[in-house]
């Protein structure tokens, strides 16, 4: 057997509802699979993609026929994966695209996975419009992202919106096995990928952890001058942006919830104020704005939010 949904973790009832919709042929051409990175995105997505070439059920991959397999296999003619080249997914795959959707179609469907849409530039994306309101009869366009609000508004207006959470600690723990102690599930924010960073670099993270804690008790009460110099130079290697934006969110959530001693007595509408400076936080970092200026934007607003 190889059914991707069963190897699916913490997502089976975000898809449950697009796998009965594609078998009355109700399905959304565009879905936009948003949610934090390293959670399973990109796998749910493959996992829709099999139920929608299966040759034996419409309700569902069999996992056993040859279509499911090609799939699982990563050789399927029927499906086309669009990664970054680089920083940007350019022009020219967007062109790639395009000729691949005018193919004879070989399965009863035809999918277009685009990995970081948020990456996708605007010659790509303007590209692609028409395609993606009305792709060609059983064509289907699933883009998945970390950052929904990054990704250009005519994508996102002709998309349907498909949210994912992160992973549960009990879903993580059976991924990563007995090395996932409680600081590693915690400080993963419910990131697979996170978490195995962690676990190879655990002293880097602590420190890391450590500093963007430090530099957010200094804003609450003044604006942090010191601890932005600290937090900046940990910060040098692109990889621990996401990190941090993480914590931040992780800490405005713990704080909606009632559970953050780092907000105490800050009103639900400020923190929802604070949830979208993060996610600003998280995309001002993604598009290469200078991480010392926006660690100062952010105790800016911050400050003016809370004081």
């Amino acid at each position: 057997m190889a059914r991707l949904i069963d190897q699916l973790k913490g997502h089976k009832e975000t898809l449950k509802p697009l796998i009965e919709a594609a078998a009355t042929d109700r399905l959304a051409s565009t879905l936009l699979f948003a949610g934090p990175s390293g959670v399973g995105k990109k796998m749910a997505a493959l996992a829709l993609a099999q139920s929608l070439v299966c040759e034996k059920s419409k309700t569902g991959a069999c996992g056993e026929c040859g279509s499911c397999l090609r799939i699982e296999r990563g050789q399927s003619e029927s499906l086309m994966v669009v990664e970054p080249a680089g920083a940007q997914i350019k022009i020219e795959q967007a062109r790639d695209v395009l000729q691949f959707i005018t193919l004879q179609k070989l399965a009863r469907s035809r999918i277009v996975i685009i990995d970081q849409a948020h990456l996708m530039g605007p010659q790509a994306a303007n590209a692609l419009l028409k395609s993606l309101e009305e792709p060609p009869a059983g064509t289907y366009f699933i883009l998945v992202t970390s950052m929904a609000a990054s990704v250009l508004a005519t994508i996102r207006s002709r998309s349907q919106l498909v949210r994912f959470k992160p992973l549960s600690n009990a879903d993580l723990k059976a991924i990563l096995g007995a090395d996932a102690d409680e600081w590693v599930l915690a400080s993963a924010q419910g990131s697979v990928e996170v978490a195995k960073r962690l676990l190879d670099e655990r002293a880097d993270f602590e420190a890391l952890e450590n500093a963007t804690g430090a530099y957010i008790n200094a804003a609450v009460q003044r604006f942090p001058g010191d601890e932005i110099t600290d937090l900046k130079e940990l910060m040098k290697d692109r990889s621990t942006h996401g990190f941090v934006a993480s914590l931040l969110q992780g800490m405005v959530r713990d704080a909606l919830k009632g559970e953050s001693p780092a907000f105490k007595n800050v009103s639900p509408q400020k923190l929802e104020t604070l949830a979208q400076r993060s996610l600003e936080f998280e995309s001002d970092l993604a598009r290469n704005v200078d991480r010392g200026l926006v660690l100062e934007t952010f105790a800016v607003e911050l400050g003016k939010t809370l004081r």
